[in-house]
């Protein structure tokens, strides 16, 4: 909502459409849409095209998240392979921080995309670290906090009639794990 007021348009001229990350330059070329929110390598190709940036996720820190979630019984039953694939995930973060070629060359192999394009969309993100991901489970108020963006994504759709209420975000945003992992490392 932030990127239409700042784009001088209003919610009332707009029309979405759904549309997969990487179908947006198909759709933009053939007139389907007329923008569209992707991510690489899609972004550069758009860009090589002469397509233009009109906001990135970074210009509404905190506002797209992507979070790892798990079902409340899966949390109470199996904590210790949560706390696994926490980890693992931790270490591959610092891993591409401490070995970006050899972890670009990885990913790009995977997943079908050149270096650059993999570069281009590791440089696109930010991927937190331990201390950080404890930080942005706190109610602190800023735009770090998940809390915070959770209440202020909420108004939003509360204002508009589309949720009736604002749900408790305390209970599922749950940063006992990574406290855990937290205290492990320290000792």
């Amino acid at each position: 909502m932030n990127a239409l007021l700042l784009s001088g348009l209003d919610e009332s001229e707009t029309r979405f459409e759904n549309i997969s990350a990487d179908r947006v330059l198909d759709a933009l070329n053939s007139g389907k849409i007329d923008a569209g929110h992707t991510w690489e390598p899609t972004t550069s190709k758009a860009l090589m095209q002469g397509y233009i940036i009109l906001a990135k996720a970074g210009d509404y820190p905190g506002i797209i998240t992507d979070v790892l979630a798990f079902k409340s019984k899966i949390v109470k039953d199996r904590p210790l392979a949560i706390k696994k694939i926490v980890k693992t995930m931790l270490e591959a973060r610092d891993f591409i921080f401490s070995n970006r070629k050899e972890a670009i060359e990885i990913m790009a192999k995977a997943l079908n995309m050149s270096k650059e394009e993999m570069d281009n969309g590791i440089n696109g993100v930010h991927l937190l670290d331990l201390n950080e991901n404890i930080e942005c489970m706190k109610d602190t108020g800023n735009q770090v906090s998940l809390l915070t963006n959770a209440r202020i994504i909420s108004d939003f759709y509360i204002s508009r009639g589309q949720m009736a209420q604002m749900p408790d975000y305390s209970k599922i945003i749950e940063p006992k794990i990574l406290i855990e992992l937290s205290k492990e490392k320290d000792k």
